[in-house]
């Protein structure tokens, strides 16, 4: 629904994505640039290991656009957010700091998810343009 609400929003750009970018990657019309490390390249291996900047390699990339599913936060200036959840990978992998003024979307899932992973809180899904 995410996808559909904001096409136009998105306007096909490759927005990068970290844990359910499969998911999304199926409904939406662009490319992904998936950033759980699994489907990545060689050259986003090495920004893992070295521990590198990930909005510095994302904006080198020319992307600007991250989305990512975290519990609902109607008030923050800032999201430290994990690309890695720690309950899945045991590797400390990049935290990509976000900013309020970044922000360009957000669309509860909250019915999607009700129920199914009843300890899982990150409902809300979020899209920020980076400012690069």
């Amino acid at each position: 629904m995410f996808v559909v609400k904001y096409a136009d929003l998105l306007a096909g750009d490759t927005v990068a994505m970290g844990d359910r970018a499969g998911s999304f990657a199926y409904a939406y019309d662009g490319p992904v640039y998936q950033l759980e490390g699994l489907v990545n390249g060689v050259e986003y291996l090495e920004v893992l290991k070295q521990g590198d900047d990930l909005r510095q390699h994302l904006c080198a990339k020319g992307i600007s656009i991250f989305v990512d599913y975290e519990p609902i936060t109607d008030h923050y200036d800032t999201m430290n957010i994990p690309v890695f959840l720690p309950t899945s990978s045991s590797f400390p992998g990049p935290v990509l700091t976000v900013y309020r003024a970044e922000e360009i979307a957000s669309y509860d899932n909250s019915a999607i998810f009700s129920g199914v992973f009843p300890d899982t809180l990150d409902y809300r899904i979020y899209a920020w343009r980076l400012a690069c």
